[in-house]
Formats: C-alpha cells, sequence, structure tokens
C-alpha cells in the first residue's frame, strides 16, 4: 500500500514484499462466519440453527428463536503456526509461532412480543470481531553477494483486528417464516479497529573490508472503515412430532471500505572503522488513503432434528473474492494478495466453504436438576482467496457445555491446517507455508 516506504525498505530481505503494506495479510481464516463456542463446536454450521444472541452474526432472521432478553459474551483465544518456505532464501524456512486472547464478541437481545410490537420481533447490538492480524516471525539469514559477507536478523511483527458493531432486527412474518437484517459498522468502538505492521532489520556487514552496522525499523499502521449488512432468512419447512426440518439463508453485501495508512521508516548506519561516516535517514509519518473493496458473501444452511436430543447441519457459503480489490492513492487497481497491478495477475478465484455438523443434548428433567449438557463435532473445508486458485484449508471441531437455569456455558475446540498455501505472496522469493491453528472459544449467556 505505501510505496515511498518499500523503496526505503527495499534494501532489506523482504520488505518490499511484507513490511511495506502493499497487499493485506490475513493470518486467520479468510472467510470469517459468526460467533460462539456452540456454533464452533458444530463445524461453524449453523446458518439454520442459530437460536442464541449470536444469530446476528449468523443469520439475523434466526433471531426470532429467542423467548428471553439475552446477554452474551464471547472470548478466543488462537495459536498459529506457520512453517514458511523461502524457495530464494532458503535461510529463513522454519516454524513461527504466535498466540492471541481477545474478545471475540458481545450482545445484548430483547424480545419483543407480538402483543407489544404486532408481530413477534427480536432486536440485538452485538459486537464482533472478524479479523485477526496476528503474526511474528523472528528470521535470520546469511548474507553473501560476491562484494559483501554478513548476517542479518530480522523480526516482523503484525498486530490487530478488525471488529464490526451491529444493529439487528428480526421480525416473524408467519408461523413458519421469520427475516431480519444486521447492519454493520466497522469502526473504532470497544477497540481500534485497525492493524499494525512492525519490521525491524538488524544487519552486520563487511563490504570491502569496511565493517556496516545497520538498524533499520518501518511501522505502517491502517485505519478500517466502512458499513455493510446482513440479510438473513430462516423458514421452517417441516415438523412432525420431534422431528423438524428447517432452512436459513444469508446475504452478506459487499461494500467499499477506507483504510487510512500511515507509514514511516528509520535507518540507522554505523561504521565502527570510520569515525565521521556514520548516517541516519527517515522517511515520514507519511498518509496515504486507499480503498479496498470488500467482497459479498451468500449462505445456505439446513438443520434437521431427529428428536429432542439429536440435530445435524450442513451449511455452504460462497464469497465472491473475485471483486477484492485494492485502489492505491493514485487510483490504481491492485490485488490485496500481492500488491500487484490487476492486469498482470491471474484474477483472484470466489471460494466455496462446506461446512458439517452435529449436536446431541444430555438432558436432565428432574426437580431442582433441570439442565442441559450438549456433545458437539463438526468438519469444514475452508478455502482462502488466492490468485489463480484458492488455498485450500480444512478441518475439525469438538464442543460442549451446560445450561442450567438462566446461565448457559460453552466451550469448543477448532484445529484448521493447509498445506503450500499464500503463494500469491511474495512470489519473487518463491514463498509458500503450511499451517497449524489450534482455536479455543467460551461463550457465557445469561437470558431473563
Amino acid at each position: 500500500m505505501n510505496y515511498k516506504i518499500g523503496l526505503v525498505a527495499a534494501a532489506s530481505l523482504i520488505s518490499g514484499a511484507s513490511v511495506g503494506a502493499d497487499r493485506l495479510e490475513i493470518p486467520s481464516s479468510f472467510n470469517p462466519v459468526g460467533s460462539g463456542a456452540r456454533a464452533l463446536g458444530q463445524g461453524g454450521s449453523f446458518i439454520a440453527t442459530a437460536d442464541d444472541a449470536s444469530a446476528a452474526s449468523w443469520n439475523p432472521g434466526a433471531l426470532t428463536q429467542l423467548r428471553q432478553t439475552e446477554i452474551a459474551a464471547m472470548f478466543s483465544h488462537t495459536q498459529l503456526s506457520e512453517d514458511n518456505s523461502f524457495s530464494s532464501e532458503t535461510d529463513l524456512n522454519g516454524k513461527q509461532d504466535v498466540s492471541n486472547s481477545e474478545l471475540n464478541y458481545l450482545a445484548f437481545s430483547m424480545p419483543c412480543r407480538a402483543a407489544t410490537c404486532g408481530k413477534n420481533m427480536v432486536f440485538s447490538v452485538n459486537y464482533q470481531r472478524l479479523y485477526d492480524f496476528s503474526r511474528e516471525w523472528k528470521l535470520s539469514r546469511k548474507i553473501d553477494d560476491g562484494l559483501s559477507s554478513g548476517n542479518e536478523k530480522i523480526n516482523y511483527e503484525q498486530d490487530g483486528s478488525l471488529y464490526a458493531l451491529g444493529l439487528a432486527a428480526a421480525v416473524q412474518l408467519t408461523d413458519n417464516l421469520s427475516v431480519g437484517l444486521t447492519v454493520n459498522f466497522w469502526e473504532d468502538f470497544v477497540n481500534d479497529n485497525e492493524w499494525t505492521q512492525n519490521y525491524n532489520s538488524s544487519e552486520s556487514v563487511t563490504q570491502i573490508d569496511t565493517l556496516r552496522n545497520e538498524d533499520a525499523q518501518f511501522t505502517t499502521t491502517n485505519g478500517f472503515t466502512g458499513t455493510n449488512f446482513n440479510l438473513g432468512l430462516l423458514w421452517d419447512v417441516y415438523q412432525q412430532g420431534q422431528q423438524k426440518l428447517t432452512i436459513g439463508a444469508v446475504y452478506k453485501s459487499a461494500f467499499e471500505a477506507e483504510v487510512n495508512q500511515t507509514s514511516q521508516a528509520k535507518i540507522n548506519t554505523v561504521y565502527p572503522e570510520l569515525n565521521g561516516f556514520d548516517e541516519q535517514n527517515s522517511v515520514g509519518p507519511n498518509n496515504e488513503n486507499l480503498k479496498i473493496d470488500m467482497p459479498s458473501s451468500i449462505g445456505l444452511g439446513v438443520a434437521f432434528q431427529w428428536n429432542d436430543s439429536f440435530t445435524t447441519s450442513l451449511d455452504v457459503y460462497q464469497t465472491a473474492w473475485s471483486d477484492f480489490v485494492l485502489t492505491d492513492q493514485d487510483g490504481n487497481k491492485r490485488s490485496p494478495l500481492s500488491g500487484k497491478l490487476l492486469s498482470t495477475v491471474a484474477q483472484l478465484k470466489d471460494t466455496t466453504q462446506i461446512r458439517l455438523g452435529g449436536e446431541y443434548r444430555i438432558i436432565s428433567q428432574k426437580a431442582g436438576s433441570n439442565y442441559i449438557i450438549p456433545i458437539r463435532a463438526g468438519l469444514f473445508i475452508d478455502p482462502a482467496a488466492a490468485e489463480g486458485e484458492t488455498d485450500d484449508t480444512y478441518g475439525f471441531s469438538v464442543g460442549t457445555g451446560i445450561a442450567y437455569q438462566n446461565w448457559v456455558f460453552d466451550v469448543a475446540y477448532q484445529h484448521r491446517i493447509a498445506s503450500d498455501i499464500g503463494q500469491s505472496a511474495m512470489q519473487s522469493l518463491g514463498y509458500k507455508q503450511d499451517i497449524t491453528e489450534h482455536l479455543i472459544m467460551g461463550s457465557v449467556f445469561y437470558r431473563y
């Protein structure tokens, strides 16, 4: 995104590719769906099942299933391992790890019965984290190009998240059909809606029998703002005794996001053997206003309740990543993945997610000890956007919890893996990576 910094940083190994923020790095899933440990435990198949305050993020049409006012809070911990490979710089190969714990979702939802509002309605305010940019690389390499020899150490950190404040409403049109809308404001509210990249290089090189020590720091901060909406529908297709078939659909609109970027660089060069030749250079801070066209997505979910204890669900999403475009300050259209002009790269491919899950509920109805303990599991295919072909990622999840009186506690674990992905980035270095991600999520609901 910032080419002045990129030119200064070109003297460093990977600055132009990963530090000059001319592309978007999203180590987490490219396809954020909804929030909540219950949904996560079922592989993220929740469009036709969502019956708690997280429905505003999955399918706002399903909010009408709430019968009580509900307060919800959800937290997540992620451990990501990236096994990086650089075919043209093999010294940089190896595993890099980062962990992150954050608030994932807050919600307050309040039903309004037909006697008061004319039809059964639910209103909700929610706050959701959608993208996690956490990344931390510690690299080193030997320098030997015939003229210079030495060593370089590189520390690269990316930090930050994108959040949206959602205002949602749902209405039950008929006994079997409900619709809902969530309007999402991607702004600074509880947290800063931004991500920051910090690149530090420490180099000790001998050139023509002269030692040079150089420290370089490059920092780029990207503030992100925009507005979009989620439109949802829930249809109770069939019910006979304990069996029930439900279909849900959700459309998440495309939108143009504004990115306010501030970047700066500092380079300190010392020649221990040449007094008076030391140098200090800086660029910035520079400000640029960029635009990112974020893609739309559409999802369809089917849930079948076999009996009061057992439900299975299947969700399919398609996201139009072919519409994902970065426009720089000069009006050039670029690929957000590589930073290259769109006219010079293969078109980004749309992605299709498939998510399958199930929930078995152990129900106690003994006097004085009414509770529900669920057992959940799920599988998913979650491809990421890439130039030419998609980057396929896969995973599974498990979860459990307890519902007792007015309280519901849920916990879930998700395991996500991928091989040979990320090749759209840093193509000149022959870059690709394998990933292993562990995600733990906890949710708490209070209903009254």
